[in-house]
């Protein structure tokens, strides 16, 4: 792929991509770093050239880049986006929150005539699924299936919540499922809905 160097700063050989928009009928392309959603979108190769900025030059999007410095890898690795360094592959997997970019594999490790074969794979967050609809997250949500939509939500975890009573006289406390961790320091009164499951209350 022909592309346009859109910014203030030139690229060197090797160097991972993505699509930033469009100028004079070329593809614009920035340099991909795996540290926030808008920085790998469009992730789309490697430089094949030096391109300076705001001139042209070429990006391998699939197959073979010789020429390249790859000593720091083992022939083989599995090659990734570096969510450090804008541009930089690493043979390191980034940890989320980080984002998981496959650039592809290291077929010769050499200092002067490294070779890569570009194999472009996102890994996408949870969020990004067809069939996950996420909204406003908190600690100990848990993901539910609702049919009626075809969707998986998260949902606030009731097990996970506690409840503190802390005055003399407080409103019914309703528990779907197990109730546990329950501390009072007075009365108690427990009613079961479960015919066939009887309280058990420990303490004095």
């Amino acid at each position: 792929l022909r592309a346009r160097n859109n910014t203030a700063a030139d690229f060197i050989d090797g160097q991972v991509v993505r699509v930033s928009g469009s100028v004079g009928q070329r593809t614009a392309i920035g340099l991909a770093q795996a540290n926030s959603s808008a920085n790998v979108q469009g992730t789309i190769g490697i430089t094949t050239e030096p391109i300076l900025k705001n001139t042209e030059g070429f990006v391998t999007l699939l197959g073979l880049v010789h020429g390249l410095n790859t000593s720091a890898f083992t022939e083989g690795d599995t090659l990734w986006l570096s969510a450090t360094t804008p541009g930089a592959i690493t043979n390191v997997k980034p940890a989320a929150p980080n984002y998981a970019i496959r650039i592809g594999f290291c077929i010769k490790s050499n200092a002067t005539d490294g070779h890569i074969l570009v194999s472009i794979q996102p890994n996408p967050l949870l969020g990004d699924l067809s069939d996950v609809l996420i909204t406003t997250l908190a600690n100990n949500d848990v993901l539910t299936y609702e049919t009626s939509s075809g969707t998986w939500k998260n949902k606030v975890n009731n097990a996970a919540t506690a409840v503190t009573v802390t005055a003399a006289a407080q409103p019914a406390i309703t528990s779907v499922g197990t109730l546990t961790g329950l501390t009072s320091s007075g009365d108690v009164s427990i009613t079961s809905t479960t015919a066939s499951t009887s309280p058990i209350v420990t303490g004095k």
